[in-house]
């Protein structure tokens, strides 16, 4: 060791066990016999710059904590409910539009028959607009082409959207898909895919 080297007791203190202490000691003797790198040459250290610590106020920190928690609760929610759609459907319909409601799309859940025969059911329209009309949109079960079974009637939003509970109270398989029209009409704005 020379007069520069590291001060064995200076860097590691005093409160260490043996075990430990001999461990160290063996590591540091190590690094001073290597000596320092090829290209070293001692300079004097630069001082290191003088950091700005901002401390927050603890009811800041608090509020950035709770807003954090809102946020990752929020979040968990969505995903649970986004993940969950269509859970507990017996059957999820696509539907796409036709002729003048050709942007539109729907996708009608079907829930399973309660014990007196009716089919709950959700509709979540997008893209149907009123294009003029006041009057509500219908839901219909098809048979051979033909509007054969309402299952109820609906008004979108004025950005084309709806989401609304319906209900079946037929036999489904009796019938052979799913449209939407203009009340009064029976020309179909979207129909199963």
């Amino acid at each position: 060791m020379t007069g520069t080297d590291p001060n064995f007791d200076e860097l590691v203190g005093t409160d260490l066990g043996d075990a430990e202490r001999e461990r160290l000691r063996r590591v540091h003797d190590l690094l001073i016999a290597a000596g320092p790198p090829p290209d070293f040459e001692p300079a004097e250290a630069p001082e290191p710059p003088v950091a700005t610590v901002t401390r927050l106020a603890p009811r800041r920190g608090l509020a950035l904590v709770a807003l954090a928690a809102a946020f990752v609760v929020a979040a968990f929610g969505a995903g649970f409910f986004v993940g969950n759609r269509g859970a507990g459907a017996e059957q999820v319909v696509a539907m796409v539009g036709t002729g003048q409601a050709a942007g539109a799309s729907a996708s009608l859940e079907v829930f399973a028959e309660d014990p007196a025969g009716n089919w709950p059911m959700q509709l979540e329209v997008k893209g149907l607009t009123r294009g003029g009309s006041e009057r509500p949109y219908e839901l219909w079960l098809t048979k051979n082409g033909r509007l054969a079974a309402l299952c109820g009637s609906f008004l979108a939003k004025p950005d084309g959207t709806a989401r609304v509970r319906l209900n079946a109270p037929y036999r489904l398989s009796d019938f052979d898909s799913w449209v939407v029209v203009v009340e009064g009409s029976r020309t179909p704005l979207l129909t199963t895919a």
